[in-house]
């Protein structure tokens, strides 16, 4: 191996590093990786694609096996996938659904840990208020919503919004590229399904309500 060769090779390590270190849940830390990883990338006129494998790092774990996935769950996965950077496929498997979550493995086990506080709580809240309401499902759609909000707020905690918004885009490409590159690897082409649930909109403003009181604090990492 050449001088030039070898002035790559530590250029292309120490990139790799702070890739992983924009997985740090210390805000400052891993924006600032993420800036200087970039700034390299465009020096030295690199692509991702030479710096890493794009699949190495996504890793696949089960969430839970159910029989049958209600509307607000399918919500609930939606806003805990997008929020973060995972993905879930539902595998049929002798007649049972698998939710598997797909994605870098700090980012799948904050995923099951918030989906399994927040189902939690969802249901608890339903059994709490079931009589005082006209429609469960919308009660937990509505809880839901206001759940998306504080997680994308979270997100920008501390943050220059406009900066932060471009660096979520950023990382958030990043991993779907990473994510979906992995599903089509070890699945091949997959179909994603909506539910239409009509909303009754008391119960969905009722649910919003009480979601906005719901804490997330302690389940995400913070600095």
């Amino acid at each position: 191996m050449n001088d030039e060769q070898l002035k790559t090779k530590k250029l292309i390590e120490r990139i790799k590093k702070l890739f992983a270190l924009t997985e740090s849940p210390n805000e400052s830390e891993s924006a600032a990786a993420l800036d200087k990883a970039k700034e390299l990338l465009a020096k030295h006129k690199l692509s991702i694609d030479e710096i890493k494998n794009e699949t190495a790092l996504v890793k696949e774990k089960l969430l839970e096996v159910v029989i049958d996935i209600k509307p607000w769950e399918e919500e609930l996965l939606s806003c805990i996938t997008n929020t973060t950077f995972t993905e879930i496929l539902v595998l049929h498997i002798d007649g049972n659904k698998h939710l598997q979550l797909i994605g870098r493995e700090a980012n799948i086990i904050t995923a099951k840990l918030l989906y399994e506080y927040l189902h939690d709580i969802i249901m608890k809240k339903g059994d709490l208020f079931h009589e005082c309401i006209d429609d469960i499902e919308s009660f937990r759609l509505g809880m839901i919503e206001s759940i998306k909000y504080k997680l994308k707020q979270r997100l920008l905690y501390k943050k220059s919004v406009e900066t932060m918004k471009y660096q979520i885009v950023v990382v958030q490409k990043g991993c779907k590229e990473e994510n979906m590159s992995y599903i089509n690897r070890e699945y091949g082409k997959t179909n994603m399904r909506d539910n239409w649930y009509g909303i009754d909109e008391n119960s969905y403003g009722l649910g919003k309500s009480i979601g906005s009181k719901i804490s997330i604090n302690s389940q995400l990492p913070s600095n």
